[in-house]
């Protein structure tokens, strides 16, 4: 079950799709922010990269359980971004 962390981003709207053929993730900020091209691809690829760590253990054959596997995830991305849910 995850746990309560510290809001980092106040009054953005987060819209989640979960199912069996995909996730989606949208965010809706509380004011325009205007992003460069590259500051916009900078933010693509860290979106990918840790969309692929939260799904990683969905994909990887592993001894280690799904459950182990998504807690190493948790840590990772907890280590590069603060508090995580866990």
């Amino acid at each position: 079950m995850a746990r309560k962390t510290e809001c980092l981003t106040p009054g953005c709207m987060f819209h989640t799709s979960i199912n069996s053929k995909g996730v989606s993730l949208r965010v809706d900020f509380p004011q325009q922010i205007h992003f460069t091209r590259k500051e916009a691809k900078v933010l693509e690829d860290l979106l990918h990269n840790s969309v692929e760590t939260v799904l990683r253990p969905y994909f990887r054959v592993s001894k280690r359980s799904k459950r182990v596997i998504l807690k190493q995830a948790i840590k990772t991305v907890g280590g590069l971004y603060g508090k995580v849910r866990t």
